[in-house]
């Protein structure tokens, strides 16, 4: 067995970066950056003012009042030049007329019909937003390796910014296995049970991002597993895998024969078995070619298949596609309620995280066990517990947060 970090690094540093693809703006949420986006002009490219009221020149303040000379509205452009004790009705996002410095706010003068009369004077180009007060031409709007959220969709409209490079999804096929599994719509009849896997880490894949090119189960057998790994990943099929992910058939019994179908498929092991809890016989292989393929077997109980998508498919997708900074957030946050501890393995316990004004919580889920789905009932974390230590109600541990994988449309 391999220690947890060292098994990530090894699964990581051999995955290589998806292609690119040309995206529309529409469609460019949630994905990464290819390349670098910036501002093509200045933003706002006018100067503005950015409140109701009057477009006047600073030097005439010492006038008394000021004759209205016109009016411009957001959206309009005034053709007048603002001559020496004038003033210009402005609105909101309007464009300051030439030979104006400062806004006077609307509430700060006396006004009759033709004429203001200030009574608290403005100071030296106050409302006003220069041209480029927000971003200046060649500001990154986005960096290559960064994730498109609604911020940079709202930067990249106001710039005209109508397509962008990203990097392809990653396409994943998901095989759950064994003769005991059955679908959840079926009856399961003596020592058989209901497929809880599929659907939990489809969800949590597509999720995250991946495009679910497959999703399948095979009973416990060499050949059905083989033929489906080099199907997911045949070229000639209309979305062939990037990574294939599978439950089951990876530990020791006479049954599980996931590796040795990786074997006979051509792929090459990275590890086999890491040490923690649970989740030990996890496994990844890769298979060079013109479109490298990927594999983790993970376990066939859920919490452990779920605990190895946590710390290996989902970085794997953040590889994939490029991404800078991990979908997975590593955070501190203070026990509660319930000790943890490890033996000779580093553990993962499914925990339920809150904020509270004495800081970030975390609390443990009674009654772990790797086959007991009920753990994952309303939690949104994990604690990670290094092995031989125990760590006591009150003191910090670090707490993988996940919840934003699970809920959510």
């Amino acid at each position: 067995m391999i220690p947890v970090d060292e098994a990530i690094q090894m699964w990581l540093s051999v995955l290589s970066v998806l292609d690119t693809e040309d995206v529309p703006l529409r469609e460019s949420y949630g994905r990464v950056a290819a390349a670098p986006v910036v501002f093509p002009q200045d933003t706002p490219a006018f100067s503005n003012s950015s409140m109701d009221g009057f477009a006047i020149r600073h030097e005439d303040l010492s006038l008394g009042s000021l004759k209205v000379a016109g009016e411009v509205a957001a959206g309009q452009v005034c053709n007048v030049e603002l001559q020496p004790g004038e003033a210009i009705r402005i609105m909101t996002g309007a464009p300051i007329p030439s030979g104006a410095d400062t806004v006077v706010r609307v509430e700060d003068v006396n006004e009759t019909r033709d004429q203001i009369i200030i009574v608290k004077p403005p100071k030296p180009g106050e409302s006003i937003r220069p041209a480029g007060d927000d971003a200046k031409q060649g500001a990154i709007i986005v960096k290559e390796g960064s994730v498109i959220g609604a911020g940079e969709l709202a930067s990249l409209a106001s710039a005209g910014i109508l397509r962008l490079r990203a990097y392809r999804r990653p396409r994943v096929a998901l095989l759950t296995t064994g003769d005991e599994v059955v679908p959840p719509e079926e009856t399961p009849a003596p020592g058989q049970i209901r497929d809880s896997s599929l659907i939990l880490l489809s969800r949590l894949y597509q999720r995250r991002g991946a495009v679910l090119s497959h999703a399948s189960h095979v009973g416990d057998g060499l050949n059905q597993t083989r033929s489906w790994l080099e199907s997911v990943f045949n070229p000639s099929q209309a979305q062939p895998a990037d990574l294939a992910v599978t439950t089951g058939g990876v530990s020791m019994g006479r049954y599980d024969l996931v590796r040795a179908a990786l074997q006979e498929a051509g792929f090459s092991e990275i590890f086999w078995r890491v040490r923690q809890k649970p989740g030990k016989p996890i496994l990844t292989a890769y298979r060079e070619g013109r479109q490298n393929a990927y594999a983790c077997g993970l376990p066939g109980n859920p919490i452990s298949a779920l605990v190895g998508s946590l710390l290996y498919v989902i970085p794997a997708l953040d590889r994939l596609e490029g991404r800078k900074t991990p979908s997975l957030p590593w955070l501190r946050a203070k026990l509660m309620e319930s000790p943890v501890e490890a033996g000779t393995r580093t553990a993962y316990i499914t925990a339920r995280l809150t904020s509270s004004r004495g800081g970030v919580e975390v609390c443990p889920i009674p009654r772990q066990g790797s086959h007991r789905l009920s753990t994952l009932i309303g939690v949104n974390a994990l604690i990670r517990v290094e092995s031989q230590t125990r760590i006591e109600v009150g003191e910090e541990v670090p707490v993988l947060l996940w919840g934003d994988l699970q809920a959510g449309g």
